[in-house]
């Protein structure tokens, strides 16, 4: 978001979207783990119980991507939308890192990625209301193509375009910035006089 400009994002405190979707996903990392526990501790009634659970865990993590996707469609309306009508721009701090090809892609692969994780997950939730013994949850094939696939290819994209790369020359623009001359660097200043008495002082 700060790429382009935090300003356009529906809630303009970048770290609140942190501490909300980490405890989110806490949430729903441990009514799955609690899911998977209960149903592996054998017996039909806890099976059942377990899979309620694991569907649960599963609905939380949609709910999760679904606030996501709507919250990110917002930053990217305003951006368009108002980046050309008003005062807001984009950041001309980030420009060449936002024009490169490689940012583009890595833009890219979150949206393909994003795509896939929702095939993934719903593909989940159908098969645990089935019960344990049912044909769809036996198909070792869905398994492959709809659930493990899709981690796999999400995994390799974000592997080969990687978010953190713009992120690290962002801070390096930062640093660039407020990096004072050094003692020895000469610096330059320009009087509000004619041209003929620039001066140049040592610093």
């Amino acid at each position: 978001m700060k790429l382009y400009n935090s300003e356009f994002c529906p809630i303009k405190n970048v770290s609140d979207y942190r501490i909300f979707f980490a405890i989110l996903d806490f949430i729903a990392f441990i009514i799955l783990l609690a899911g998977c526990g209960v149903a592996g501790d054998g017996g039909e009634h806890r099976s059942v119980v377990g899979a309620h659970c694991i569907i649960a865990g599963l609905v939380i993590q949609l709910v999760i991507m679904i606030i996501f996707t709507v919250l990110a469609s917002v930053f990217f309306f305003n951006m368009y939308s108002h980046s050309s009508k008003s005062s807001l721009k984009l950041d001309d701090r980030y420009s060449k890192i936002r024009d490169t090809p490689y940012a583009g892609s890595v833009l890219f692969s979150i949206l393909i990625s994003i795509f896939l994780f929702y095939i993934r997950t719903i593909y989940r939730i159908v098969q645990m209301s089935g019960s344990f013994n049912s044909r769809l949850h036996r198909n070792e094939t869905l398994l492959l193509v709809l659930d493990a696939a899709m981690v796999a290819i999400s995994v390799v994209l974000l592997t080969i375009f990687y978010p953190g790369l713009p992120t690290q020359k962002m801070r390096d623009v930062k640093e660039k910035k407020n990096t004072k001359p050094e003692d020895g660097e000469l610096e330059l200043k320009i009087d509000d006089e004619p041209a003929s008495k620039t001066s140049i002082t040592a610093v």
